[in-house]
């Protein structure tokens, strides 16, 4: 599992995985295709109507090749199934972003992580929103049960759209304010100084059967590492220089935004055309591609003969389409004028760098207090951490 999941920074994905990441990032995505889209719902076109009922068990189908596949597998690689798009988004994305030396990517994305946590509820109610409508599409053919995931999904991507463009009007930034505010309070609420020191410096289980000295040097070793870390991220931080990693920033943003708007367009596009064939004046029976084709050509204020909106509410929902564009121009243009401008960076670099020295200090003033020694001896003492100090030297050197 450890090998799978690849734990090293610096090696890419093992070769021998490379076919269970495919097979894995195949079945969600397949798994979205059937039950978002129903894209099996296009064998209607090829079968006659007494065997419509081949349709309704395709999810069960899939599910159960999939209990099967799960069946056959080690106990970890299902965890790792299950847990696939999670590994995606909070493992194997950053950790590229990481190794290409993308810090203000991930900066964002921790930025984002800690937005999340702080509206807890918040956020587990729209997963569970967002899970249960999926899973009640896949199983109702419902006209009711799509108008209503068709207003549950434009909920969601109308809030991820304000809040894009919101942060598309915010300078350049490492983290955000809520962030920014922590580090404010944490350095400037003397009764937390020590917090962060006294928890590296607690009795862990597994030191509980060593004599005094050896736990003295553990805890002293633990200290050394974790300033040292601190002390290397703050002076790479110190030498950042953000306008390249932005622009980087702002291209998978922009591409992001593009693909989200195209899946939601034609998500509502062919789900109106499920509901009622009237809405739209068709050609032949279009697939689930004719509709992602049409919404692109829409984007870029372009028709096909193949499907016209033919109802209001298919012509609003172009009219909408057409806005995308506009979003895209909008936010093009703010970006080139804010790669320009580097100060509020400038300000979270100066910020994250006085966290780095105020924890260090503490650090510092805590191992003379209580071992009655300092780091220099320390060092002296303890040779075998060296080879730790350099390979956290090298990762950290990786960031930036």
């Amino acid at each position: 599992m450890a090998t799978f999941i690849n734990l090293d920074l610096e090696k890419p994905i093992h070769r021998k995985f490379l076919l269970k990441h495919i097979l894995f990032a195949s079945i969600w995505i397949l798994g979205l295709i059937i039950f978002i889209f129903r894209i099996d719902f296009n064998l209607t076109n090829y079968l006659s109507e007494q065997y419509y009922w081949i349709i309704k068990i395709i999810p069960f189908i899939f599910i159960g090749l999939i209990i099967l596949l799960m069946f056959l597998s080690k106990w970890y690689y299902n965890l790792a199934l299950l847990t696939y798009p999670f590994l995606i988004i909070f493992w194997f994305l950053p950790k590229k972003i990481l190794h290409k030396g993308k810090i203000y990517l991930f900066s964002n994305y921790i930025s984002f992580i800690f937005n999340r946590f702080k509206q807890f509820k918040k956020t587990i109610f729209h997963v569970g929103l967002f899970i249960l409508t999926i899973f009640v599409l896949a199983i109702s053919d419902s006209n009711i049960v799509r108008i209503l995931s068709m207003l549950i999904i434009s909920y969601f991507y109308y809030r991820y759209v304000i809040g894009y463009i919101k942060a598309s009007f915010r300078p350049a930034q490492l983290f955000g304010p809520k962030i920014e505010k922590f580090i404010d309070n944490y350095i400037h609420s003397p009764e937390k100084r020590f917090d962060f020191v006294k928890s590296l410096d607690e009795d862990k289980k597994k030191e509980e059967v060593l004599s005094d000295e050896e736990k003295r040097k553990k805890r002293l070793e633990r200290l050394i590492i974790i300033n040292y870390l601190i002390e290397t991220f703050g002076n790479n931080l110190n030498g950042f220089k953000g306008k390249r990693a932005f622009i980087i920033s702002w291209l998978y943003q922009l591409i992001g935004f593009l693909i989200i708007s195209l899946t939601f367009f034609t998500f509502l596009n062919f789900e109106l055309f499920i509901i009622d064939k009237s809405n739209f004046s068709v050609q032949g029976v279009p697939d689930l591609f004719d509709f992602f084709y049409y919404t692109l050509k829409a984007i870029a204020f372009n028709n096909i003969e193949l499907i016209i909106p033919n109802s209001i509410i298919a012509r609003v929902i172009e009219i909408f389409t057409f806005f995308t564009l506009g979003i895209f121009l909008l936010i093009f243009v703010t970006s080139i004028i804010f790669t320009i401008r580097q100060d509020r960076i400038n300000e979270n670099v100066k910020k994250a760098t006085e966290l780095c020295l105020y924890q260090n200090n503490a650090i510092v003033e805590h191992i003379s207090l209580n071992y009655q020694t300092d780091i220099k001896t320390v060092l002296i003492e303890m040779k075998n951490i060296k080879n730790s100090l350099e390979e956290i030297k090298k990762i950290i050197g990786s960031l930036f």
